[in-house]
């Protein structure tokens, strides 16, 4: 006979399995763990498509705990947080044969964890939100000069953007040679990605000008990527989905993304962890850049040069 804990496991699958023809769900299915690179097991795990055409997928834990008959704490909402991020999965959801606190709830809501309840003869609970996490980036760019052997104590940066260097067999001013530089890093950095489940890389190069007494300026042009997540709430679906043969009627869109500031707007939070590895399925926009030779101007472009870093995003 299968222990208490298995059999609701068994049960949970049996109810999700019903929900999607279509969906592929795995029973006691082993996972590549992002953190050991070792693999894990999984209760349940859901490789479905939204609407039939959004891949995504959903860890699905089972907690039996009819035993003691204690209700999931905050302790068991924060130890499933840790599964979802590490397996990388889309959504997690937890089922409970005992009911949640009323913190755990709250917990849960807070890190986009579904808490569902499977009770012996009673029916059992529906996801009643799906979350799909949405990013947006765009490059900054920050000039570094390496030497002031060229500039004097009243030289700025449009002084600089002015002068003329050698390019192959035409002449172009330095601004305009800053701003291909930075356009090619950008577009780099964005190739480099391909299908990987990564943020692009910052970049760095570096460009050599001098004058005719042989005095060099090296300026080092930085490219670095500032991430910003939507929040859940900000994703609208407007419509329905049908549980019989996984088709959803309606239209869905995420948060409106501002083309003129530097913030892609209000319904967007800033990522401020450079180490975070975004979900497999996942929307992400990329604002490349627009005018870089106006926003240098305007930033930055008569402050004096110094042998330090300034930056114009």
């Amino acid at each position: 006979m299968a222990p208490l804990g298995r059999k609701f496991e068994e049960a949970v699958f049996a109810f999700v399995r019903t929900l999607d023809p279509a969906a592929e769900v795995l029973f006691d299915h082993d996972v590549l763990d992002r953190d050991t690179g070792k693999y894990r097991q999984c209760d349940v795990w859901i490789n479905a498509r939204f609407g039939g055409h959004w891949p995504f997928s959903i860890l699905v834990s089972c907690k039996d705990s009819a035993k003691s008959g204690r209700k999931l704490h905050v302790g068991d909402i924060e130890t499933f947080c840790g599964e979802v991020r590490s397996t990388g999965t889309s959504m997690g959801v937890i089922y409970s044969n005992t009911g949640f606190s009323t913190q755990a709830i709250e917990k849960a809501r807070a890190n986009q964890i579904v808490c569902c309840r499977l009770y012996q003869d009673e029916p059992a609970d529906l996801p009643s939100v799906i979350w799909f996490d949405q990013f947006a980036c765009h490059a900054g760019v920050r000039l570094t000069p390496k030497t002031d052997a060229v500039a004097t104590a009243t030289t700025t940066w449009n002084d600089l953007f002015d002068i003329e260097i050698e390019q192959g067999d035409k002449r172009e001013t330095l601004l305009d040679v800053i701003a291909s530089v930075f356009a090619e890093g950008e577009d780099e950095a964005i190739r480099k990605i391909g299908g990987a489940i990564v943020f692009p890389s910052d970049w760095g190069t570096e460009i050599a000008l001098g004058d005719s007494a042989g005095n060099e300026l090296r300026v080092q042009v930085w490219g670095r990527w500032t991430w910003y997540r939507a929040r859940s709430e900000a994703t609208l679906l407007d419509g329905s989905y049908c549980l019989s043969d996984g088709s959803f009627k309606g239209s869905q869109s995420g948060p409106m993304i501002s083309l003129r500031d530097k913030h892609p707007g209000p319904s967007w939070v800033e990522v401020t962890d450079r180490d975070l590895v975004p979900p497999a399925n996942r929307i992400t926009a990329i604002r490349c850049s627009g005018d870089v030779r106006t926003a240098l101007r305007q930033s930055y472009g008569p402050q004096l040069v110094r042998a330090q870093e300034s930056s114009c995003s």
